[in-house]
């Protein structure tokens, strides 16, 4: 996949599934963890939507909502990523938590299967 424009080198190495080169990048200070690039992506938010489970997983202990207040669970949820929401739960995803305009992971989940794993009825 093409790096969106404004990505930088945590961003791509999030889109390639390389954990060994984000580690590095992370911990050279080269590039911040929360960066957006032009679309207002993370690098938590490019593991998901790449359904890469391990990148995922790494990222998650740095990672903060984007630019329009998104977090990685409001991604894994428009995504359906089924395998990924308990990971993202575990690690303090909240699925009440609003973006900008007042959406959370739990209204965004149209199966009731994803509200079933968000905790919802």
């Amino acid at each position: 996949m093409k790096p969106p424009l404004g990505s930088n080198a945590l961003h791509k190495a999030a889109l390639d599934g390389s954990i060994r080169t984000m580690e590095r990048l992370l911990n050279e200070g080269s590039f911040p963890v929360d960066a957006w690039d032009a679309d207002g992506c993370t690098a938590l938010m490019h593991a998901c939507e790449q359904w890469d489970e391990n990148s995922v997983e790494f990222l998650l202990d740095a990672s903060p909502a984007d630019h329009k207040g998104r977090t990685a669970l409001h991604e894994a949820v428009k995504e359906k990523l089924f395998d990924l929401i308990p990971a993202l739960l575990r690690a303090g995803g909240n699925p009440n938590a609003p973006d900008h305009q007042g959406r959370s992971p739990l209204d965004l989940a149209r199966s009731l299967k994803m509200r079933h794993l968000l905790g919802g009825k």
